[in-house]
């Protein structure tokens, strides 16, 4: 690693060197791989130390959810706490304690309990008048859902209400694997006259995309 950085572009080498503290936000969305390829990296400056000699501050909250998989990369998606190196680098750690965007103390208190999986009737009821109060509502509003599954599950059950005759389309498929995994349309869309659609576009080596 530390031979293709110094080899790849000498300003890039550079700045890591001159680098004295790195900070990074929103950590638990960083997997055990990118943390330690991260470390890799720093190491450059010094690769007798931990980060190269480089300060490193992280903020961030692993009660959220897991970072994502990625099989091009063989990444598990395991949270970057996992890490040995974490556990031998970080040294400090400040839990802050005060909720700043919130002010409703049911609301927090139920919030801290399900973050730690500890459930009670009353937290159970308290969330089921909060979904009432929402489901009760003429506007409509956004689902979040926590899997792809899940999200194509809504989506099929959406058009099949949507008025009019639909229709199927089988996709036809090629190229490596790996990279066809990544394309988040499904295989067999359903389509009606006037239905939202969302159009994914892939450059050829499928590297990046965009939804317009």
């Amino acid at each position: 690693m530390q031979e293709v950085i110094e080899n790849y572009k000498k300003e890039t080498h550079d700045r890591i060197c001159e680098t004295d503290t790195l900070i990074i936000d929103e950590i638990s969305m960083l997997s055990q791989k990118q943390f330690e390829l991260v470390e890799k990296v720093c190491a450059t400056k010094n690769k007798d130390l931990p980060f190269g000699g480089i300060q490193v501050i992280l903020s961030g909250d692993f009660y959220q959810l897991p970072p994502v998989r990625n099989i091009l990369y063989y990444d598990e998606g395991k949270f970057c706490v996992q890490s040995a190196i974490f556990q031998q680098a970080i040294s400090h750690k400040i839990i802050l304690n005060e909720v700043i965007r919130q002010s409703d103390p049911q609301f927090i208190k139920v919030v801290n309990v399900i973050s730690v999986r500890k459930i009670s009737s009353d937290t159970e009821n308290f969330v089921k008048e909060l979904s009432e109060k929402f489901s009760s509502q003429t506007c409509k509003s956004l689902k979040l859902y926590a899997t792809n599954d899940l999200v194509e599950k809504q989506n099929r059950n959406s058009i099949l209400r949507w008025p009019g005759e639909m229709s199927e389309y089988a996709s036809t498929d090629s190229g490596r694997l790996d990279y066809l995994h990544r394309v988040l349309a499904p295989p067999v869309p359903w389509l009606k006259k006037g239905c939202p659609v969302i159009c994914l576009l892939y450059t050829s080596d499928a590297a990046e995309i965009c939804s317009v």
